[in-house]
Formats: structure tokens, sequence, C-alpha cells
């Protein structure tokens, strides 16, 4: 049983590091929708918000 385990889960590392090679298309990832993973400061937020803030009044 333990064996088993054991193969089982050296097979499943096998098949993730190798799966873990295999890159995105160029279709998906040249995109004009796609997210900002990384924050770039010159790039605009894809949500655009107008929040008003409400203050309650305390009597």
């Amino acid at each position: 049983m333990l064996l088993y385990l054991v193969g089982m889960a050296a097979i499943s590392l096998f098949v993730f590091f190798n799966l873990g090679k295999i890159k995105a298309s160029k279709n998906q990832t040249n995109r004009n929708n796609r997210i900002n993973r990384f924050r770039e400061s010159n790039q605009q937020n894809i949500i655009e918000n107008d929040h008003k803030e409400e203050k309650k009044d305390e009597d």
C-alpha cells in the first residue's frame, strides 16, 4: 500500500512539473483587457467606480 502511494506521488509530481513548462498562447497574452498582475503605475485600472462616501450623522 505504501509503495503504491509513493509511486502515485512520484508520478503526480512528474506530471505537475512537466505541465508547468507549458505557456499561454500569444492570443491569451497579447490582449487589451488583460488583468494587470504586476500593478505597473503607467496603466489604468480596468474597473472605474464613481463611489461617493456616505457619512453617518450623529445626533
